[in-house]
């Protein structure tokens, strides 16, 4: 799942210092709140990295990026705190299914 989130980056974002720093958590702290689609045949068709966020409700109280985000959710683990929102980080589409209109799918459960 990680090396697939990576894939359609550009070398530069490999060097995000926030991301370099931070993304650990992602699996080792905030793993419930990643997610993975398949397709019928076992292949990764799309990825979700999320974290959860402590957010007032309000467009003030919303983070300046993806990178403000993440550093708000690894400070709220740090102290303990229990987020309620969900922010997510990154969602990837898989080279090959990008236009499937994967986001209008109904997903069993």
């Amino acid at each position: 799942m990680q090396a697939h989130g990576g894939s359609v980056w550009a070398d530069f974002m490999h060097e995000d210092p926030v991301a370099n720093r931070l993304w650990h958590h992602l699996y080792e702290s905030f793993a419930p709140y990643q997610a993975c689609l398949f397709d019928r045949d076992g292949e990764i068709a799309a990825i979700l990295n999320s974290a959860p966020l402590a957010w007032d409700a309000s467009d003030a109280g919303l983070p300046d990026g993806w990178d403000d985000q993440f550093e708000r959710s690894v400070a709220d683990l740090r102290a303990g705190r229990s987020p309620e929102t969900l922010g997510a980080l990154l969602i990837v589409v898989a080279p090959d299914r990008q236009g499937d209109r994967l986001s209008g799918l109904m997903l069993e459960t």
